[in-house]
Parts: C-alpha cells; sequence; structure tokens
C-alpha cells in the first residue's frame, strides 16, 4: 500500500488582483507554526464582527483583512461583484445596536440585582462569594452562609425563576 506525502498551502493573494487567491505549497514546520495563528486570528475577527468569511472560503485567510473581500466594513459587509450572499450576513450591528443593548443589558442587571436584594437578605455576601471565586460548589456556598445545603439551592431555583420573569426570556 502506498503512503502519499501530505501537502501544505499557504494562500497568498495575487498582486494585480487582490480578491484572488492562489495557494502555494510550504513545509510542514512552516503549515505548523502559521496555520494556528491565522486560525486564531480569524476566529476572533469572526468574533468580533469583523469578519464573515464563509466556512468554505477559510482557506483563502491569510490574515489580510484590508484586501479580503469577506471583510465587514461599517454596518455593510463588502463583497466583491457576482459574490453569493446567501452564507454572508447582510448587515452587521453598527455601534449604536450595541450601545443600546449594553445600555439594556445593564438596566435588566440592575433590575434583577435589585430584585435579588428584596428576596435574600445576604445577596450583597452571595454575590461578593461567586465573584471571589465562580467555581464555588453550592454545598461551600450554604456552608459560608451558614445554611443547609437542600434549603440554599431551592432558594436560588427559586430566585433564577423570578429573574426570568423580570427578563421576559430563558436569558438566565
Amino acid at each position: 500500500m502506498k503512503t502519499e506525502n501530505k501537502k501544505y498551502y499557504y494562500p497568498m493573494r495575487d498582486p494585480n488582483d487582490p480578491t484572488k487567491v492562489d495557494l502555494i505549497e510550504i513545509s510542514e514546520e512552516i503549515y505548523r507554526e502559521i496555520g494556528p495563528e491565522i486560525n486564531t486570528f480569524r476566529k476572533r475577527e469572526q468574533r468580533a464582527g469583523r469578519c464573515v468569511c464563509p466556512s468554505r472560503f477559510i482557506w483563502k485567510c491569510d490574515m489580510d483583512c484590508a484586501l479580503c473581500e469577506y471583510r465587514a466594513v461599517g454596518n455593510r459587509v463588502y463583497m466583491q461583484s457576482g459574490e453569493d450572499a446567501d452564507d454572508l450576513f447582510e448587515n452587521i450591528g453598527d455601534e449604536r445596536a450595541d450601545t443600546e443593548r449594553t445600555v439594556t443589558d445593564s438596566m435588566l442587571l440592575e433590575q434583577v440585582l435589585d430584585r435579588f436584594r428584596e428576596l435574600d437578605p445576604d445577596a450583597d455576601k452571595i454575590i461578593a462569594l461567586w465573584a471571589e471565586d465562580p467555581d464555588m460548589t453550592v454545598r461551600d456556598m450554604a456552608a459560608r452562609l451558614g445554611r443547609t445545603k437542600s434549603t440554599f439551592f431551592d432558594q436560588m431555583k427559586k430566585y433564577r425563576k423570578e429573574f426570568k420573569n423580570i427578563s421576559g426570556q430563558n436569558a438566565l
């Protein structure tokens, strides 16, 4: 049985047409060095809403967003003429939408915290304990507050239900 050597490629933009990408063969060592860096960069840009590259074209990513046809510009996606928009977002949220959501989320959080303080006299202690150790178990939390685990767990379950009513959705 014949085994073939695996080939590795790097996307190289055409100097005359930056939207055209050719693949050049590279060594495995170079690929293992730059491949993860490219993937990390692309994912960060996608999460930030600056890259809307469809998964079938991720092989084109060379981290040169200024020349990429899948970069998001403002609240519109830049697309080359003739590109199929089915795989791309038509609009990316603008800064006003982000600001509005931040303000709305902040107001909702304030309502939840106020209601939590009304429901439980130790609300600020609970918040401080969670801030101190987010991985603290219910048992440890209950012990630090001088409550039984089952009582504390039931109270937290009741509070979550109350908070869902405030938010109007199952976000918590």
